[in-house]
């Protein structure tokens, strides 16, 4: 399994990283993007098959909403591509 941690910077994404791999990537406060950007690791937990990620922010929820008027107005004007 692949997994990408993408997000904006101090987001959380090295703190995710080091959580779920038992791993300490170093911390640089103030240097966005200075974390390494590729590793890997084999996580080994019984927990990771019952896992999901729940997307909750107020940018997943607009972008959600933008996608679905997108397909409507592209309905409205008879466009049948995808969004």
């Amino acid at each position: 399994m692949k997994i990408a941690l993408v997000g904006r910077p101090g987001g959380g994404k090295t703190t995710l990283f080091n959580a779920i791999s038992s791993k300490q990537v170093p911390l640089l406060p103030g240097v966005p993007g200075a974390a390494p950007s590729v590793a890997v690791v084999q996580v080994v937990s019984a927990k990771i098959d019952r896992t999901r990620l729940i997307e909750t922010s107020a940018e997943s929820r607009f972008m959600k909403s933008l996608l679905k008027g997108i397909r409507v107005a592209r309905g409205l004007r008879g466009d049948r591509t995808r969004a």
